[in-house]
Formats: C-alpha cells, structure tokens, sequence
C-alpha cells in the first residue's frame, strides 16, 4: 500500500504519527505548493491521501474522486500529543551533558516563555534545539542521538506546550510543564517555576513518583497508537500491524 500525506513539519506529532505508519507501509510527504495534485498522483498513484482539513480543496477532492483513491482527512489537531517512539533514539547519559534543568527549544515560543528561561540561568541549565534562542546556555542544535542523551541525562526537564513531555516520560526524566497535562507537574510563572525546581532538585523521591507514573501512561500513548487509530478507518490488518511494532521497538 502506498500512502501520500501532505507536509506539515511543523506539526511535530503528526509528523510523529506519519514516522510511525512508515514503519508498516510506505508513506511518501507531498508538498502541494511544489506539485500539483494531478502531477502528484499520475506519478505516484498512490492508493490512499492523508491530509489535514485546511489542505482540502476541490481540486484534491476531485482528483481524489476521479482517480478513485481514498482521501482520509484529520483534524487540525490530530494527533494529540504522545510518544514519538518511532524516532526513539537510545542516547547515553554523559557526564559532559549533565544539568540541572534542561530545555529543548524545538518549537517557536512567546517571548514571555524566553524571559522565563532567562530567569533560570542560576542553575546548570543547558538549551539545544533548531530554534536559536538568546540565552548563553543555548549550545546549539544537537543530533536526535545527542539530544536524547542531553535529556537522559539532565534532572528536569522544561516542556513548553508538550513539545518534550511525552519523550520525557518514556526516557524517565522528570519534566515540569506549562500546561495542564497528565503526567507532570506544571508551573503557572516564574516564581513558581523556581519553587517547584527548588523542590525536586533535591527530592529525588518524589521525582521518581512522577517519573513511573509518567512512564506507565507513556507506553500507552504512542504515535503507532495514533496511526494505528487512522488506519481502523481504511485498513484494519496495518492498524494491528501499528500495534504489534510498539512492543518490537520498546525491546528493540
């Protein structure tokens, strides 16, 4: 089976989602802007569109008619946010990528949040990540194996809009949010940032109860949990294809 998604790089777990449905099937990204559907379909015939609301058309929507493929369309918002276990990458703890609180800038922030990463500064913060940040703690943008490593190996790691959280919760790094979620404690400004840090800097017992916690729901909230959800809607044996991988990846 061949599948065409459209192109959303920003939209990190759709993205996810489509890395774990690759894994089953073949998958290739289409860039409407740069093609044409008719171009794209004549030569990829693929057997079936995944696209989000917003890139429907009446040209897709006919294409997709006329050439008899099946068009799956999403919600601006799915998937919700979850494990990108596809792109797991086993990093190793360091003592070179050790801190104390560290930040991965891998999506554009408001510049309150800037101002409050400003403000942490007085711990052993490290930042990395493709969005340059001005904070001297910023190294730069790190591989996926490195990053991986830098999370594992700090002691708390700071999500913003669930950007990190779920990665967290399955490498068992305690994370403080800026969101209500269900895994971590979150922080509602700056001071209360510093208070919470304060706190389980120093209590690893309570840390380690999120941190389990986080884990057990982690592993049931993947991307092959969300793509395999999709695939109900047009192929049953790949959706349970998507399920038997989780296990195959967590024991690698």
């Amino acid at each position: 089976m061949k599948i065409v998604t459209t192109h959303h790089p920003e939209k990190i777990h759709l993205t996810g989602m489509f890395a774990a449905l690759s894994t089953v099937t073949q998958v290739i990204i289409w860039i409407p802007e740069n093609k044409p559907v008719f171009d794209m379909i004549a030569e990829l015939q693929p057997d079936i569109i995944i696209c989000l609301e917003s890139d429907m058309s009446q040209s897709l929507n006919y294409a997709a008619k006329t050439h008899n493929i099946q068009l799956v369309v999403c919600q601006e918002n799915y998937p919700r946010a979850a494990v990108n276990l596809a792109q797991l990458y086993v990093g190793e703890t360091k003592e070179c990528y050790k801190s104390d609180i560290l930040y991965i800038s891998n999506q554009i922030v408001e510049e309150d949040f800037v101002e409050l990463l400003q403000g942490l500064v007085k711990y052993k913060l490290k930042i990395c990540g493709p969005v340059i940040l001005p904070i001297p703690q910023y190294i730069g943008l790190a591989s996926a194996y490195t990053t991986t490593g830098l999370l594992k190996s700090t002691i708390i790691a700071i999500d913003y809009n669930e950007g990190v959280l779920w990665d967290a919760a399955i490498n068992k790094v305690f994370c403080l949010s800026n969101i209500k979620n269900e895994l971590f404690p979150t922080f509602t400004n700056i001071a209360n940032l510093h208070e919470q840090i304060n706190h389980f800097l120093k209590d690893e017992k309570h840390r380690q109860f999120y941190i389990k916690q986080a884990y057990k729901l982690a592993l049931n909230n993947t991307h092959f949990h969300a793509a395999s959800q999709l695939c109900q809607n047009f192929d049953k044996t790949l959706a349970q294809q998507l399920l038997n991988k989780i296990e195959e990846v967590i024991n690698g």
